[in-house]
């Protein structure tokens, strides 16, 4: 008995998934800029704080301060790298499940219409959206056979 293997097609509809996953990567981009927005502002408030305290340039406040921006942008810079995979691969699933119930529809539709497969039930996977929309549409066709 040879069993069937499918490869999940990810990307079904590339100009809705790739503009919904560019949509998503920009609020990212927006989001990052305003957290080093902030950061920058403190750290620099807190080397204005050492000048105001009268502290010269070679003292060690300045060297801690040094000290702690470096590591905040490394690990910055690392949490930038995880959260945009992250955000990356939400986007392709999220894309996908609006995407799959769309896809599905139209070709049942398009099947039908031309003629090419009229008896092949549309099929919409359960964890997809828009379950509603496919029984309505199944429900329709059944209804004008």
């Amino acid at each position: 008995m040879s069993k069937k293997y499918f490869r999940k097609q990810w990307v079904i509809i590339p100009s809705f998934q790739y503009h919904f996953m560019n949509r998503l990567f920009l609020m990212f981009v927006m989001v990052v800029c305003l957290f080093s927005a902030q950061a920058i502002n403190y750290f620099y408030e807190m080397k204005q704080m050492g000048l105001v305290a009268g502290f010269p340039d070679d003292h060690t406040y300045y060297a801690f301060i040094n000290s702690v921006i470096s590591k905040y942008v490394s690990s910055f810079a690392i949490t930038i790298v995880i959260t945009s995979l992250v955000f990356y691969a939400y986007g392709l699933y999220m894309s996908n499940r609006i995407a799959g119930p769309i896809f599905s529809l139209n070709r049942g539709l398009k099947n039908r219409l031309d003629g090419s497969n009229p008896n092949e039930p549309i099929r919409v996977r359960e964890d997809d959206y828009f379950q509603d929309l496919a029984a309505n549409i199944k429900l329709s066709l059944e209804k004008n056979k």
